[in-house]
């Protein structure tokens, strides 16, 4: 049985992609931006302004991500072309590997 992705399956992974990003956070690398201090004063628009970022990422990335795979990977590898939901669920592959 071949296994589609489909628009529920996308929710999920992006659920979990969350869970992921939320639990691995703790243990990350100090950056530049002190996110911390951005957390402590509003911590509600600091996470809809990451939700924000991470759906407009994805939402621009899924054309480009659509459009690459459809010019190069048929014709080089005989694979199939993909639509948006196959576009979104590479989007948050890459980001699992950003991450």
């Amino acid at each position: 049985m071949k296994k589609q992705i489909s628009i529920k399956f996308n929710i999920g992974m992006t659920a979990v992609f969350f869970l992921y990003a939320a639990l691995k956070y703790p243990f990350h690398e100090k950056t530049s931006v002190p996110m911390d201090k951005v957390f402590e004063r509003s911590p509600g628009l600091a996470f809809g302004i990451l939700i924000f970022v991470f759906i407009s990422t994805l939402l621009i990335s899924m054309p480009a991500i659509k459009a690459l795979w459809n010019r190069l990977f048929p014709k080089l590898c005989g694979w199939e072309e993909i639509g948006f939901a196959e576009a979104y669920a590479l989007g948050l592959l890459a980001g699992f590997f950003a991450i």
